[in-house]
């Protein structure tokens, strides 16, 4: 392998990684500089594999819109030469991008009807990690978004099997923690037991990230089943993992789930006291983008907080206030509007 393909190789491993790892606004740097060596290269597939994390992280960063993203994909699309050697994969790698953003634009059907014929594509040609690639990041988030907890399942076990295959532990852990989803979507009893599988997993792989992850998708899944003191605990244990990861949007929905289970359990005042506190924590973390996302979940939960506590639009009224000071919201004050 040529250096220069090597390092390009690298740089999508990398960029794929962050994006797994909960991380897509890092992950646009090396995705970039592994696109443009691709370019170099004329390397169809590696276009096609290195446009995915480059999007998904210009996406998460604000930096193009859904329908723009979406417009780029087919221009890259047209692009690729079907009669060269690599055509059909790279084709097959386009399709996942192409159906990555359409989830992205909150278009779930459209998404596993863009990435079914690249998910039989890798089956057949037994391209084990592009087909745990392809139901990792495309169709089991795709039909949990849609609701459909029994296909997430079906799509997460036979990443399960996959996993066996490429032998990658990490894989096997997303595995998993898309089977737990899966099961608290279709409310099924030994759901509990997957998302603990998962947790352990990460745990091992010592990833902090994927381990706050997985608590917040149990407190959800407790409070799913009204289990609101089993619910706290977990999300209280995932703010804790979330803030030494240093994982600011995944602090702000733990903080959230804090929040819902302390409403379930009926403590409208602990949850607004809580609520309020961790925006005014998290209003004072450094600026980045993961901060910012952090700070719209801990707005969104004094909303809720404050309006069940002490009615009408008290809450919005406190996140503007808030929002009137800049230098404690790192400039989101378009944010308050989305609520």
């Amino acid at each position: 392998m040529a250096p220069q393909d090597e390092r390009a190789k690298e740089l999508l491993l990398e960029a794929k990684r962050l994006v797994g790892q909960l991380k897509a606004f890092e992950a646009l740097a090396p995705a970039q500089e592994a696109l443009g060596i691709f370019r170099e290269l004329n390397d169809q597939v590696g276009i096609a594999q290195a446009l995915r994390p480059m999007l998904i992280a210009q996406l998460a960063r604000g930096e193009v819109k859904p329908d723009e993203a979406l417009t780029k994909v087919k221009e890259e699309a047209a692009k690729v030469k079907r009669t060269a050697r690599d055509g059909r994969r790279a084709e097959a790698a386009m399709q996942v991008t192409l159906a990555a953003v359409q989830l992205a634009k909150a278009e779930p059907v459209k998404a596993v009807l863009a990435a079914a014929d690249a998910e039989a594509y890798f089956q057949r040609e037994e391209d084990y990690p592009a087909l745990a690639d392809v139901l990792l990041e495309v169709v089991a988030p795709a039909h949990l978004q849609r609701g459909d907890g029994q296909k997430a399942m079906d799509a997460a076990n036979l990443v399960l099997d996959v996993a066996q295959k490429v032998k990658d532990p990490e894989v096997e852990a997303r595995a998993w923690g898309l089977v737990a989803a899966g099961r608290f979507a279709a409310s099924a009893e030994d759901a509990t037991e997957a998302a603990r599988k998962a947790l352990d997993l990460f745990r091992k792989l010592g990833s902090r990230v994927g381990e706050a992850q997985m608590l917040i998708e149990l407190a959800r899944g407790q409070l799913a089943r009204q289990d609101a003191l089993a619910a706290l605990a977990s999300a209280r244990e995932a703010l804790k993992v979330a803030r030494e990861a240093g994982s600011w949007a995944q602090a702000g929905k733990a903080s959230e789930a804090i929040v819902e289970a302390q409403l379930q359990a009926g403590q409208p005042q602990a949850a607004h006291e809580e609520a309020e506190e961790q925006l005014k924590w998290i209003s004072e973390v450094t600026p980045d983008h993961s901060s910012k996302k952090g700070l719209a979940s801990a707005m969104s939960a004094v909303v809720v907080a404050t309006a069940v506590f002490k009615g009408g639009d008290a809450g919005l009224e406190v996140v503007k206030s808030y929002a009137g000071r800049p230098e404690r919201h790192h400039g989101m004050f378009n944010i308050v509007h989305r609520y």
